[in-house]
């Protein structure tokens, strides 16, 4: 168990995206004022 903890090498920093990054741009408004069916346009094509 030591042998193994020792061994053990912590993953190297990579650049992480996040889904909300940018999330701010834009006009301003909200997604919950779009109808759904303009919501789900190309969605599953």
């Amino acid at each position: 168990m030591r042998s193994a903890i020792a061994a053990y090498e912590q993953a190297p920093p990579v650049d992480r995206g996040f889904a909300l990054a940018g999330a701010w741009t834009g006009d301003g408004s909200s997604v919950a004022n779009l109808a759904e069916d303009e919501l789900l346009e190309g969605f599953g094509e």
